[in-house]
């Protein structure tokens, strides 16, 4: 059964949004507000909704200064405007603050509401097709990118999967808006590395002190190379922001900074104390020290914590599946390494390996990282491609 579009009423009459539940509550979910505020209140309770109907004149907060809010809050939801006072100025204010898609007078005919309705839902339809179809597009094009990353470099994809894995975590807490751009970042954030060459690439997780100035300059550079190479891929230009600022310095920080640069910088830092042997407390503790935004610290913190989701076993090569998750550096042959610890599998990562173990050949099981459905290890159906619950 069809899921129904959600509808948000806001009028300061009983009577009238009586009418709406009744005109409209079979056909869609249909929630009411009495005023501006709890209209808003209700928005973020029982939201997203894809129309809101407001009244003009209500007591307290007037209805284009409520819409104007709803557009802050979801500029995605289709907003329509109900007044009996009909002055062009106002319609045009309406439209101009708030971005009314429908200004209608009151009292308005039932079916001609209905048909505002109707057009305001297949608008939201189209605007979010299209966002679909671009972000997916766009994902399609970082997946590219990233495959190419993986055989030029794994240990830089290795680090790029771990850390975009921890900004996933943050993402669930929605402190950040249009957070899949932060995610692409995070993807993305390694890929500057290309140029860089692997023993030199190794030492990015090490203290300063640990690498010779010359290498710390070439590491220093691929942030800006990265950023410009994204650069050049239409509507990614703030992912190729936080990509170029992501090793901003603390203490004199840019202005304008993303949020998703601060994130990015914040979970790079957490990832090289890991590596460097710290446990998941002693990193967190000296990130603490740090002067990082302390609004993203603490979500990051509360991700961190969380359990992990992945169960470590040992899995022959036949019974890897997309997904997974590598626990220990994959090496084949006389010390060829493969992919690093950290990256999650594709099914491309899986080709790569077999094609590796057709040629050099691996010794004994894998170890592995698998994903926990409830508290259950998942495994592959071959037969469709899935990864279900273990029987």
């Amino acid at each position: 059964m069809a899921k129904k579009s959600k509808i948000l009423f806001v009028d300061d009459d009983l009577n009238i949004l009586a009418t709406f539940s009744r005109t409209f509550g079979l056909k869609y979910d249909v929630e009411t507000a009495m005023d501006g505020n709890e209209g808003l209140a209700t928005f973020d309770q029982k939201g997203p909704f894809s129309v809101v109907v407001s009244d003009l004149k209500m007591p307290g907060m007037s209805g284009i200064d409520f819409l104007a809010r709803v557009r802050e809050k979801q500029p995605d939801t289709v907003r329509i405007m109900l007044t009996g006072f009909a002055e062009l100025e106002t319609a045009i204010e309406a439209v101009n603050h708030g971005s009314v898609f429908r200004f209608l007078t009151k009292p308005c005919n039932m079916e001609v509401l209905g048909q505002a309705v109707d057009d305001a839902l297949r608008q939201h339809r189209l605007v979010m097709a299209e966002k679909t179809l671009l972000r997916e597009t766009l994902r399609g094009c970082v997946t590219v990118l990233s495959e190419i990353l993986a055989m030029a470099n794994p240990s830089a994809l290795g680090r790029a999967e771990r850390i975009t894995r921890y900004i996933r975590k943050v993402g669930r807490q929605k402190i950040i808006p249009d957070f899949w751009k932060v995610e692409l970042a995070g993807m993305l954030s390694q890929i500057g590395c290309m140029t860089i060459p692997e023993e030199i690439l190794q030492q990015a997780t090490l203290p300063p002190d640990k690498i010779s100035p010359e290498n710390a300059q070439i590491l220093a550079m691929h942030p800006v190379v990265g950023g410009q190479l994204i650069s050049n891929i239409p509507y990614l230009e703030d992912v190729s922001t936080m990509v170029e600022q992501q090793e901003y310095d603390l203490n004199n920080p840019p202005d304008n900074l993303p949020d998703g640069a601060k994130l990015i910088k914040l979970a790079l830092d957490y990832d090289s104390l890991r590596v460097q042997g710290n446990d998941q407390y002693e990193a967190l503790a000296k990130l603490k020290k740090q002067r990082y935004d302390p609004i993203i610290l603490e979500a990051f913190e509360k991700a961190v914590g969380e359990d992990e989701g992945y169960v470590m076993r040992k899995i022959p090569l036949a019974k890897i599946c997309p997904g997974m998750v590598l626990h220990q550096d994959l090496i084949a042959g006389e010390n060829i390494r493969v992919m690093v610890k950290g990256q999650v599998l594709s099914e491309t990562h899986i080709e790569r390996i077999k094609n590796f173990a057709r040629t050099y050949g691996f010794k004994g099981l894998l170890s592995m990282l698998v994903p926990l459905k409830g508290n259950t290890p998942i495994t592959c159906d071959k037969k469709n491609k899935k990864v279900p619950n273990l029987e």
